[in-house]
């Protein structure tokens, strides 16, 4: 008898984690944008820089552009999950990069207008970024 109360505790611990870190995501985000000329770039492995944009309890508390790697099929999404991304905003990209992005648990919006990373951060923060249409054609 005392396995099965330990189970069931064991059981209830974890439920408890999976829970506090379902709350710990929802306060804390990284967001990323492929960005040229200060906007969304259209065709995500071809962009410029990214602005990773840290989210805290719905606001933006900081953000930063970093280069990426070269682009070499499967490199850049990988680099997104080693530098905490979160949720990839994207114009459009090919079908593999959004499967690697979200096996590493980076949800994807795509369809995003030509925007500001911040602008669209907001819209994010805000639930009124609406995904549109995928503008890669591979």
């Amino acid at each position: 008898m005392a396995t099965a109360d330990s189970n069931q505790q064991d059981k209830h611990q974890m439920q408890d984690l999976e829970i506090k870190e379902s709350l710990l995501r929802i306060k804390h985000k990284m967001l990323v944008v492929p960005v040229s000329d200060g906007k969304l770039s259209t065709h995500f492995g071809h962009c410029k820089q990214f602005a990773f944009i840290e989210t805290q309890n719905g606001k933006i508390v900081k953000t930063e552009m970093r280069n990426p790697p070269a682009h070499e099929p499967g490199v850049i999404p990988q680099w997104l999950h080693e530098q905490g991304a979160h949720v990839a905003i994207v114009g459009g990209m090919g079908e593999k990069a959004q499967q690697l992005l979200q096996g590493n648990g980076i949800e994807v919006i795509m369809g995003a207008p030509e925007e500001s990373p911040e602008s669209l951060a907001n819209q994010f923060l805000t639930n009124t970024l609406f995904e549109g249409e995928n503008r890669c054609d591979h």
